[in-house]
């Protein structure tokens, strides 16, 4: 069928199950636009992997949404964009790509004086572009923690279990005379643990993620470009996954449910 190129959906690429808490926030904003939602769960997760590989899993991802027709890409996964969005853009100069950023200063804007706990994956952390950006904010309290399987229990849709609240516990030992008045989560797997990072804190701080500042992005790149999409009615989601655990895409569709 052919497709007005307002009409043509937007691909959101992730790992796994974290880029539908970016998919959410996409859909809140832009109801009538449509959407393909890409996991790669088969390689999942990323946020361990060499940079090498990142970059060869996550150029796929785009290529597959770019052929598809997508009209536009988000890779909802920080790891992904730290490491490989800037090389994409470049290599796809015609093709709008949005990533994901840590939402580090909204936090500190919120909390100048205050404390800030970020977590993300090892790749995220160690990455010169989150390390600049924790430079730049010397002065403020911020606390930077790397919590990979905290992806894998989300993965397995185990995030409310006793296994990762004993996990996160224990990540959270060093810090338990520190009360953090923000938590960042600087991977999109995170938001779908908050019960259970809260739980292990024995508090609730404010959480801030990045998925409603990609979202305003992507919405305003589309408007400069007449791309949003001029149906007045709510768009569709097509869900697509590449898996090898035995799990299916009925798992993405419940968890963004």
């Amino acid at each position: 069928m052919f497709l007005l190129s307002y009409s043509k959906p937007i691909g959101v690429f992730d790992s796994g199950l974290g880029g539908i808490s970016v998919l959410r926030a996409l859909r809140v904003l832009m109801p009538s636009e449509n959407f393909v939602y890409f996991a790669d769960r088969r390689n999942a997760p990323y946020g361990s992997r060499p940079d090498i590989e990142i970059i060869h899993l996550t150029r796929n991802g785009i290529e597959y949404l770019r052929r598809l027709g997508c009209k536009a890409a988000v890779i909802a996964c920080n790891t992904a964009t730290s490491v490989a969005a800037e090389i994409l853009r470049k290599e796809y100069s015609s093709f709008a790509i949005i990533g994901l950023e840590p939402a580090i200063k909204p936090a500190i804007n919120k909390y100048p004086d205050g404390n800030v706990l970020v977590l993300a994956t090892p790749v995220t952390l160690n990455h010169k572009k989150f390390i600049n950006l924790l430079s730049s904010l010397d002065g403020h309290n911020v606390v930077a923690l790397a919590a990979p399987k905290l992806v894998t229990y989300v993965e397995g849709d185990t995030a409310n279990s006793s296994g990762c609240l004993k996990y996160l516990s224990s990540l959270f030992a060093e810090y338990n005379c520190v009360r953090f008045d923000a938590c960042v989560l600087g991977c999109t797997h995170f938001p779908f643990a908050k019960h259970t990072i809260s739980c292990a804190l024995g508090y609730s701080p404010e959480f801030f993620d990045g998925a409603q500042g990609a979202a305003h992005h992507l919405r305003d790149v589309l408007a400069s470009e007449n791309m949003l999409n001029k149906d007045n009615k709510n768009g569709y989601i097509f869900w697509n996954e590449l898996y090898s655990n035995g799990l299916n895409r009925k798992l993405l569709y419940d968890k963004y449910n």
